[in-house]
């Protein structure tokens, strides 16, 4: 092949005619031509050196065989600290690796452009999950979430034990946030159902609590197109780090160990060389942070609001808005004054001060609505149902006096009954219920049932009615056995004589 090259040279050919005529590629024409005659000998036909790690060839093909995923910097730590004498870098080592695992693994080969990332700009943001085994050899699911500056490729992961819903998402965020105490101007997500609702033409329904709070701390969101993992391709690369280097092949006692352990691991990679930038990420990080904004952490804790509307903290109740009630609301103090805020919106709505020792509730008077304005209200609402039929007003008034301790709920539930029931008859109906010793909600739908019950009776009566009357019509036509028989000796030309 080397002589055939600097034939073809000579004869005048160029280096893309000469790969074409001999189908090799044109590096290795260029590589051949680079080679002097005198060195052909050295170059091809001395025996290679070989390399320190032929030795240990076996017991590296059984780890890959047994840990296929396993990354060739962690496979390189693990060696050194079996084997310390041996000092081999770890490009030599990746280099060793990667050809047995050519032998072994079969590898799919995936193009990329190159992007250059602004520093400050952009970090990308994507969960994952994985198998791992606890020290009684147990198979342990494990969800984390990985964050990952795109300039100085430094990231932080946040893992749990369960699936993550919107508010542990949020969770995450402020623990990456705290990790790092910067923010980026902008965060890259898949199509994930914690960050958006639907995608149509590349229009963005958010997830509307997450959205809300990602913004309030000046952060804009962006969504990656669906299937398209090139334009996330740098937090995807370090899932896999996150499985393979770390995760992989390691066992842990619990969620907080893994938490523990991970900081340790990310401390290590941070400050170390990463291949893209010829540089450390954390020296890089120090670059980029200039262009970052500072993260000022503000503590939220969650409160149950009971069916009073108060809520404890420390020690004392507090009331919260009327519309808080059996709900969830998220409380902080500044200058001994406790806030309330809004989950979803994260606005505040109410204020207290804080109370000095262990004293009565502290209740604001216009946390609670007015309950006669509301049995007004859906009096009001009742009346434009049902208000066009006789007696109307008294079967109301009645309702309201007879059930003094739930008239609310009684009004409700009529409501509700006659947008169900709007076919019947309400005059007849108020006229029966007006003769009932007292008037309840449960009685109403009792007698709105036994209504529905007649009505079908009288449907199947009608049904059975109308067949009977379909088969007496049917029982009036001439069966074909009735019929004279004479007419047969017309077909076929029928003869006695001939039988």
């Amino acid at each position: 092949m080397y002589h055939a090259i600097k034939v073809l040279r000579e004869k005048g050919f160029s280096v893309r005619e000469i790969a074409k005529m001999l189908s090799i590629s044109k590096t290795t024409v260029q590589k051949y031509l680079k080679i002097p005659l005198f060195e052909v000998n050295k170059t091809f036909l001395e025996p290679a050196r070989k390399s320190i790690l032929e030795p240990f060839k076996e017991k590296l093909n059984e780890v890959l065989i047994n840990t296929p995923k396993m990354r060739a910097s962690r496979m390189h730590r693990d060696f050194l600290y079996d084997n310390p004498n041996i000092n081999i870098s770890e490009r030599a080592f990746r280099n060793f690796i990667n050809k047995l695992k050519a032998e072994i693994i079969p590898k799919s080969q995936r193009y990329f452009s190159v992007v250059d990332h602004k520093p400050g700009v952009m970090m990308q943001v994507d969960p994952g999950e994985m198998y791992i085994q606890n020290i009684f050899n147990e198979s342990v699911k494990i969800y984390f979430i990985v964050f990952i500056f795109c300039y100085s490729k430094r990231r932080y992961v946040y893992y749990q034990e369960r699936p993550f819903n919107t508010n542990d998402f949020i969770k995450a965020h402020e623990a990456c946030f705290c990790y790092f105490g910067y923010l980026p101007k902008e965060t890259l997500y898949d199509q994930t159902k914690l960050v958006v609702i639907e995608e149509k033409y590349r229009e963005v329904w958010f997830n509307q609590k997450f959205y809300q709070y990602i913004t309030k701390v000046g952060v804009n969101p962006y969504v990656c197109e669906g299937y398209d993992p090139q334009s996330k391709g740098v937090v995807e690369n370090s899932v896999k780090e996150v499985k393979n280097d770390f995760l992989y092949g390691t066992t842990f006692t619990d969620i907080q160990d893994i938490r523990s352990k991970s900081l340790i691991w990310l401390e290590m990679i941070d400050n170390r060389e990463h291949c893209t930038l010829r540089a450390t990420p954390i020296s890089y990080f120090e670059v980029e942070k200039k262009c970052l904004i500072p993260y000022e952490y503000t503590t939220y804790e969650e409160r149950n609001v009971d069916k009073t509307g108060l809520f404890s903290w420390k020690s004392n109740k507090y009331s919260a808005p009327y519309i808080y009630q059996r709900k969830k609301i998220l409380v902080k103090t500044e200058n001994e004054i406790i806030q309330i805020y809004d989950p979803t919106t994260m606005e505040l709505v109410a204020s207290h001060k804080l109370a000095i020792g262990k004293v009565r509730p502290i209740i604001n008077s216009n946390h609670f609505r007015d309950y006669t304005k509301i049995l007004e209200e859906l009096k009001e609402q009742l009346l434009q149902f049902i208000g066009k039929y006789n007696d109307s007003n008294i079967f109301i008034e009645r309702l309201i006096t007879e059930n003094s301790r739930n008239p609310r709920d009684q009004i409700r539930a009529v409501i509700s009954f006659y947008q169900k029931n709007q076919d019947i008859d309400w005059n007849k109906i108020i006229k029966d219920i007006l003769n009932f010793e007292d008037i309840k909600a449960s009685k109403i739908e009792k007698l709105i049932m036994s209504y529905r019950k007649k009505e079908k009776l009288n449907n199947i009566n009608l049904q059975l009615k109308a067949q009977k009357e379909i088969r007496q019509t049917d029982t009036n036509k001439k069966s074909i056995i009735q019929r004279d028989l004479s007419i047969y000796d017309k077909i076929g030309g029928y003869n006695d004589s001939k039988c």
